[in-house]
């Protein structure tokens, strides 16, 4: 999908433009489970571009057009939306919804997205000022993304816990984290 590696490379508005291409035939052919995965990542997209209300809107819409009931569908709209919040600050609401994405994907076995809604969660949770539970929640999507292998992911985390750690002043978990 060419609107994916746009998006990865941060040609956002490029992406949104294919993905919204994407969704006029799939809508056309009346693939409608097509159109709901093309709704999520133009959600994604946006969300990453931070354009939170247009992130918001696709997602949802991803969701109430969800005819088949896709758990997919329905999980990645749901994470990705907790994302949005959290980018609100609106976090008692990222949490719910990260955790109903997690609830549902973790039985899939869907390592990968559970590891960031994972860490998104913690990230939420530290914004409430729940530092154990923020903390458990960090480090079990840190661990989920070494075992698993998951590159990037390792990359972000290591990057964000260096941090977190710096500022409470642990500076041994920060340098290790940091290398």
């Amino acid at each position: 999908q060419e609107g994916s590696l746009l998006a990865i490379e941060g040609q956002y508005e490029k992406a949104v433009t294919e993905f919204k291409k994407s969704l006029v035939s799939y809508q056309k052919l009346q693939d409608t489970l097509m159109a709901n995965y093309i709704r999520v990542n133009l959600g994604d997209t946006y969300r990453m571009y931070a354009k939170h209300d247009s992130a918001a809107y696709y997602l949802k819409q991803a969701m109430v057009n969800n005819l088949t009931q896709d758990v997919l569908i329905e999980s990645y709209a749901l994470g990705n939306l907790g994302m949005v919040c959290y980018a609100r600050q609106q976090y008692d609401s990222a949490k719910s919804l990260l955790e109903s994405s997690i609830n549902i994907l973790e039985p899939l076995g869907d390592v990968y997205s559970v590891a960031v809604y994972t860490f998104e969660l913690g990230k939420v949770l530290v914004s409430q000022g729940r530092q154990s539970e923020a903390e458990a929640q960090l480090l079990l999507a840190y661990e989920e993304a070494v075992a698993n292998g998951l590159k990037e992911q390792i990359r972000d985390f290591s990057e964000y816990l260096a941090g977190h750690y710096q500022q409470k002043g642990a500076f041994e978990k920060a340098l290790f984290y940091q290398n």
